[in-house]
This record gives C-alpha cells, structure tokens and sequence, in this order.
C-alpha cells in the first residue's frame, strides 16, 4: 500500500521554525515585563476607580518600570551585575505580593490574576538562571584575579630561608 504524499519542507524552513519556537519559548526577561506592564495597564481599566488610583498607578506600574530599570542596569554594567539582579528581585517580590493581595481582595479577577501570574512565574524563572550564571562568571573572574604565593600566605612552606 502506497503512502500518502506529503510535501517535504526544506532543511532551512524546519530549522527556522524550531528556532522561532525556541525563542517563543525563552523570551528574555525584558520582554516579559513589557508585556506584564501592557497586561497590567489593560486590567487597570477594569477596576474601580478608588483601586485603580493608588494599586495600579501609585504602586504596580512604577514598580514594574524599576523592575524593567534594574534589568537594563544589570544588563548594561557587568560590575554592578548581581546588584542591580538583587534589586530586581526584591520588585519582583513586591509586585508578587500585591498581585496576591488583589486577588485576594477581589480587586482584580481569578482569570486576569492568572494571566499575570504566568507573566510573573516566566519572569521568574529567567531571573534565577541569570542570577546563577552572573554568579557563576563573578566567580570564575574573581578566582583568577587571585594572586597565589607561598610566600604571602600565613601558613607557607617555606620561603624564609632557614633549614
């Protein structure tokens, strides 16, 4: 019995879309917060006004932009690298507690809550694999900064010239 006939793709056209799913797949943290900032701006409109005001405006969106600050310092300056991952990570903390609040409160509603929710687990797991590997590169550039002698070091072998 004779197989259907399938098209065959090209080897380019296969490749090119495994990889736009991979980068569907690992969208960098910049782009995650953008897009949890344009979902919160668009929850924003389906609060009351008296919740709208001070949780979306005063607190949610300016924290969110730091958090989106924070990266691009970290991003930009290797030095100050782990810092500014630390201070992104205390936002993202803030904002995971309001989010929680507000749904507990029933200020926002379970599926925008969700949403969010993705947004943020997404974040998340970004942020600790690129805090590991700034970590990992701290490390590595720190210990071979590091000057090794005998003579330098307290409990050295020798050095001083006495038998």
């Amino acid at each position: 019995m004779a197989r259907p006939w399938k098209p065959r793709l090209h080897p380019q056209k296969v490749m090119e879309s495994k990889y736009k799913e991979k980068l569907v797949e690992r969208q960098s943290i910049y782009i995650d917060c953008k897009r949890l900032i344009e979902w919160l701006y668009f929850v924003r409109w389906k609060v009351n006004r008296r919740d709208r005001a001070y949780l979306f405006d005063a607190l949610l969106i300016p924290i969110v932009l730091d958090m989106i600050g924070h990266f691009r310092r970290g991003y930009r300056f290797r030095n100050e690298r782990l810092k500014s991952i630390d201070e992104f990570l205390s936002c993202y903390d803030r904002v995971d507690a309001l989010l929680d609040m507000a749904s507990s409160k029933k200020i926002i509603a379970d599926k925008s809550y969700s949403v969010a929710l993705n947004w943020m687990n997404r974040i998340e797991d970004s942020v600790k694999n690129w805090r590991a590997s700034a970590r990992k590169a701290k490390q590595s550039s720190v210990e071979s900064n590091k000057v090794y002698a005998p003579e330098n070091e307290e409990d050295s072998r020798g050095g001083d010239g006495f038998i």
